[in-house]
Order: structure tokens, then C-alpha cells, then sequence
């Protein structure tokens, strides 16, 4: 709502509102207690453009930062920029896209793509389509109908989609994606082998980290930084080190652990409410 207190936003307006030289140091400090935010975005940043966090964080981490600088500037010179803004951390997070976006085209893209690669990037186009599908009234279009749908976008948009490796199969769902796992940590009757659908499986990733976001953004990104990269658009199908999730969140690995676990018992609730899968079937399979 327009009306909602936002703190970050009231922190750039009192910025905004101080003169010249008090502006410069209020910038400084403000940069430098915005770090967790700004590590936040970055993370989802990585995800969304299937941007190995290990490897690019740090970089997106400068990029968020250098364009909520940007942003401030912009309202220094135009302060009715704050009618157009209820919150300061989505309006960043959306005018750092096509920032990232550029690193993605040039830095991070500069090397030869590898077959990881090009999977990621058909599973974006797969992905993309799909949705597409979805929006133009087809409810539920199956594997191969996104599949035919996608590749005669790319032969219609592409020179030549064949030699850059863009040419998708239905494979592409499935190779390296692993099924949802249930930690033994957390089902203490036993190991639980899951089994999932990897689209199952996706929806109960993305409806956890919704769930667990409405109780706090700090649960939301931690669940993610676990289990995010299980299904999706170039999904690695692995769950990080505690040690890592730890690093990216800067959270202790205990608080993350803990997290975790309550994100565990959330998604078999939520696999047992939407596709009445129960821990006996698990371990049954």
C-alpha cells in the first residue's frame, strides 16, 4: 500500500532532504548499512540470470550498489520521485535489472558456452515460452507442445539456433535436475528418498519461498539460497554447503540450519496439503 512505512525510503528522503556536504557523508553511511540489502538482491539477481552466486555475487553485489547511488542522485535532482515509489528496495531491485542484465551479456558471457550453459539458456527459452502459453489462454501445455513452440520462435527470430546449440528437446525439462530430497536432519523416523515431478517439485520450492518471505524476507532469501537452484531455469539440482548459504546471507550457520529445517518441514506440509505425498509414501518408494 502507498501508505506503508517504509524505512529505507524515509532513510533516502532524509538524504534528499540535507545539504550538499551533509548529503556526501549521509550517502556513505547509508551505503554502508544497505550491504545486507544490496547482498540480498544481488542473490536473487544471480538466480534469476543463472549466475553462479560463488562465482558472481561479489560483482552483482557493486552493481546493485552503484545503482542505488545512481537512484539516489536521481531523486537529489527530482525529489517527486518519491510520489512514484512505495518501497525503496523493490523500486532498486527492479531499476538494477538491465544493469545486471548488461554483465550478464559481457563479463559474465564472455567466455565460450559450455553445454551447462546452453542447457540453462534453453531452459530459460523453455521456461519463458511456457509462460507465454499460459498467459495466451493455454492452460496447461504439455512438455512437447512448449518444446515445438519454442523452437519455431527460434528458427522464426534465430539466423542460425542449430549452431548455437538454442535447439531444445524435451530432455532439456529433466537432464541434471534432481527430485526434492528429505533430509534424514529432518526426518528423524528414518531417510526419506523423495521422489517428485521436477514441475511438483518446482511449485513447492517457489510456494515455500513465498510462504516463508511473508514471515520474514531473511527466510525467504535463506530458503532460497538452499533450494532454489533445485528446479527452474537452469536449476544446478544441488543444495549448497551450510558454510556457503552462511556467506551469501551473512547469517550464522546456525541461524541457517535452523532456518532450513523449518523450510524442510514447510514443503512436506505443503507436499502433503497439495499432492497428498506423506513421509510413509517416501520412504515406501
Amino acid at each position: 500500500m502507498s501508505d506503508r512505512y517504509d524505512p529505507v525510503k524515509e532513510a533516502v528522503v532524509t538524504i534528499v532532504s540535507l545539504d550538499a556536504d551533509a548529503q556526501t557523508v549521509a550517502i556513505e553511511d547509508y551505503s554502508r548499512s544497505a550491504r545486507e540489502t544490496y547482498r540480498q538482491i544481488a542473490f536473487h539477481m544471480c538466480r534469476t540470470n543463472n549466475l553462479p552466486a560463488n562465482r558472481h555475487l561479489d560483482d552483482v553485489i557493486q552493481i546493485v550498489a552503484t545503482r542505488d547511488y545512481e537512484l539516489i542522485l536521481e531523486a537529489i535532482e527530482d525529489p517527486t520521485i518519491f510520489d512514484r515509489i512505495n518501497r525503496w528496495t523493490g523500486y532498486l531491485h527492479d531499476e538494477s535489472r538491465n544493469a545486471v542484465k548488461s554483465y550478464v551479456d559481457t563479463t559474465a558471457g564472455a567466455a565460450p558456452m559450455t553445454g551447462m550453459t546452453n542447457l540453462n539458456r534453453r531452459r530459460r527459452l523453455l521456461s519463458s515460452m511456457r509462460q507465454s502459453m499460459i498467459m495466451d489462454g493455454h492452460d496447461s501445455p504439455t512438455d512437447t507442445e512448449v518444446v515445438e513452440a519454442t523452437n519455431e520462435r527460434l528458427y522464426r527470430t534465430r539466423k542460425d539456433p542449430a549452431k548455437s546449440g538454442l535447439i531444445c528437446t524435451v530432455d532439456d525439462f529433466y537432464l541434471t535436475v534432481s527430485p526434492l530430497e528429505v533430509v534424514p536432519d529432518v526426518a528423524t523416523s528414518g531417510d526419506l528418498d523423495s521422489v517428485i515431478h521436477s514441475t511438483e517439485g518446482a511449485q513447492i520450492v517457489a510456494k515455500a519461498i513465498e510462504e516463508a518471505t511473508t514471515e520474514s524476507e531473511t527466510f525467504g532469501v535463506v530458503l532460497d539460497c538452499y533450494f532454489g537452484e533445485l528446479f527452474g531455469d537452469g536449476a544446478t539440482g544441488q543444495i549448497p554447503q551450510t558454510a556457503d548459504v552462511a556467506e551469501m546471507t551473512g547469517l550464522t550457520s546456525r541461524e541457517c540450519t535452523r532456518l532450513k529445517r523449518n523450510g524442510l518441514l514447510m514443503m512436506q506440509r505443503l507436499m502433503r496439503d497439495h499432492y497428498g505425498i506423506t513421509s510413509e509414501d517416501w520412504a515406501a518408494s
